[in-house]
């Protein structure tokens, strides 16, 4: 952060108004954005995409970079409009660059599809997550920590939907992947239990429900 800082004030005092000191916000804000300060964050990635566009760089792959950071920064901040804005602008791109099947491309789609669970807008969240989870399927090895997480962000939407018997079947295959992946002492295998045994109680099978949570 400290070096970051600094190299912007260099390049500030030189006078450069261009594509490095775009870099350089661009990586400042991922900074602030690591450490949870999303309203400086903010700052510093619309710096950095305003210095992109006047560059005649607002549609490469740093741009869309900075749109996806900005995503998370709105979303994090409840501007969940603004969120989605700038990952399907990011999308956009990224897909204009990497093609439709590249894992960013699903990222960005899972990014989106968190937005719209926040929004309880669960029938678009699941066309996010299923797109997300078929481009890493097509091209990624078959990944427990990566689906893993995709498959139980589309059981809770089918879940809020009242689709349980839908939802038992994503958060069966979550919590397996989950228990290959963290091991069954781990927080995200007990999130996936608990959710895992809801649905089952919810679809009527109430032994089914008993049994998931052991004694």
């Amino acid at each position: 952060m400290d070096c970051l800082v600094e190299n912007l004030r260099v390049l500030t005092k030189i006078g450069s108004t261009g594509v490095q000191k775009a870099s350089s916000e661009l990586l400042l804000g991922s900074c602030f954005q690591e450490l949870g300060d999303f309203e400086t964050a903010i700052d510093h990635l619309a710096v950095s995409l305003d210095l992109l566009t006047a560059s005649s760089r607002d549609n490469n792959l740093e741009s869309a970079q900075a749109l996806f950071r900005l995503g998370i920064c709105y979303c994090e901040t409840d501007n969940y409009d603004a969120s989605i804005e700038k990952f399907e602008k990011c999308l956009e791109i990224r897909r204009a660059h990497l093609g439709k099947l590249h894992a960013d491309c699903a990222n960005t789609y899972e990014s989106i599809g968190i937005v719209q669970q926040k929004r309880d807008r669960h029938e678009d969240a699941i066309h996010s997550f299923e797109r997300a989870l078929a481009i890493k399927k097509a091209c990624m090895e078959d990944c427990d920590e990566d689906f893993c997480v995709l498959l139980h962000f589309i059981g809770s939407s089918k879940y809020a939907l009242g689709r349980y018997t839908d939802a038992v079947h994503y958060f069966n295959d979550s919590v397996a992947r989950k228990a290959r992946h963290y091991g069954r002492q781990d927080e995200e295998y007990a999130m996936s239990v608990i959710d895992q045994a809801a649905a089952y109680a919810k679809s009527g099978d109430e032994s089914r429900s008993v049994e998931v949570i052991g004694p």
